[in-house]
């Protein structure tokens, strides 16, 4: 799963119709996921406790726009700044690192441009 996000930059993405029954439901997941894995849905969720702006989810996966090579989703959200921006990520970084603790094995997710704060890729691994 990537989560990008970046200064207002993005334009408004609206799925197309045949996809949202699967983008609002979960029935995509597995059912034998590990516990200490983040579900698409509590991505979302801090993305709106934190009041990202224009949240897109991008389904990347098999059937999505790649096949499922590289990731299952992606999903962008704008800040208003480059504090907040560096905020969200910190957010999903916590939810990722609650999630796991207690675990025997924990995942620590890939980072990219949070120094600057224009833009922050997270590749959080499976969620």
């Amino acid at each position: 799963m990537f989560s990008a996000v970046r200064s207002r930059a993005l334009g408004r993405w609206r799925p197309p119709p045949h996809l949202l029954p699967r983008l609002l439901s979960s029935a995509g997941a597995s059912s034998a996921r590990p516990a200490e894995l983040i579900e698409l849905s509590e991505v979302e969720k801090v993305l709106h406790d934190v009041r990202a702006g224009d949240v897109r989810v991008f389904p990347v996966g098999e059937g999505g726009l790649h096949g499922g090579a590289c990731a299952d989703y992606m999903v962008v959200a704008t800040g208003r700044s480059d504090w907040h921006v560096r905020n969200i990520a910190q957010a999903i970084l916590y939810k990722i690192k609650q999630k796991q603790k207690g675990s025997n094995r924990i995942l620590m997710p890939s980072v990219e441009g949070q120094q600057a704060g224009k833009w922050v890729v997270i590749d959080s691994g499976n969620i």
